[in-house]
């Protein structure tokens, strides 16, 4: 869910590198969760 909105946030020319920012704040959170 932040992921989307954090796209949302960003303009569409640094799109790119958000999507690999967000993927990778997505991969720690998931392996984050199950730590928790």
């Amino acid at each position: 869910m932040l992921v989307l909105l954090v796209q949302v946030h960003t303009p569409p020319h640094t799109t790119a590198q958000n999507t690999r920012v967000t993927l990778n704040l997505s991969t720690h959170q998931n392996m984050e969760a199950p730590q928790r």
